[in-house]
């Protein structure tokens, strides 16, 4: 998993899939379907979407077998994210807005906030703006509030996309700014790359 948030998909996937086997082994079916969610994820990432759905498939099979509910919806926000990177926003939307209402009624206001910020990143795609501010902003305070430090510098760099895309360059810079700031903080490297990234699209 710190490879992963490093960027480094294909030095994480070893580890990753070396801990899925050894965890079934030992019969703990949860943490190696926890694994397989983090290697869709990876795939997702490195764009390998038909490898990404399967690895999805079988973790949420597993979830659902053991009636976990909450690493049950985990996976699918992962989901709705493939759909996202797939060119599906409707789809997409969907699935997010499942999610936020199921972490809604579990009490989990990170997570509830987690899929209001891909909500955000899905009207972003679609050039709703002004309403993917208004819920970006929305994630701001709560992840100031929980103290999420990642996901809030994710937060940021999606509201510098959305005031870039309102050509509000001088309030895109100050949300890239903050993002990279935070990523550098807590050593969030792939993060911090595409924060820099989007800075030198500013200058």
């Amino acid at each position: 998993d710190t490879l992963r948030n490093m960027g480094k998909f294909v030095e994480a996937t070893e580890p990753l899939e070396q801990a899925r086997v050894m965890l079934a082994e030992l019969g703990d079916l949860r943490r190696a379907a926890v694994a397989i969610r983090s290697l869709a994820d990876m795939q997702r990432r490195m764009s390998n979407y038909d490898a990404a759905a399967s690895l999805l498939a079988e973790c949420s099979t597993i979830f659902e077998r053991l009636g976990d509910r909450r690493w049950s919806i985990y996976a699918r926000r992962t989901e709705g994210l493939l759909m996202l990177d797939q060119g599906d926003p409707a789809r997409a939307i969907l699935i997010f807005e499942e999610c936020y209402i199921a972490f809604s009624e579990l009490g989990d206001e990170r997570w509830r906030a987690n899929c209001l910020r891909c909500l955000g990143d899905v009207y972003y795609s679609q050039g709703s703006y002004e309403q993917a501010r208004a819920v970006l902003l929305e994630t701001v305070t709560v992840f100031e509030r929980v103290e999420e430090t990642r996901w809030l510098g994710k937060a940021y760099r999606s509201l510098g996309r959305v005031a870039r895309a309102v050509e509000d360059e001088r309030t895109a810079t100050e949300c890239f700014l903050k993002a990279l700031t935070i990523f550098r903080e807590i050593d969030a490297l792939a993060d911090a790359l595409v924060a820099e990234e989007e800075l030198r699209g500013s200058s």
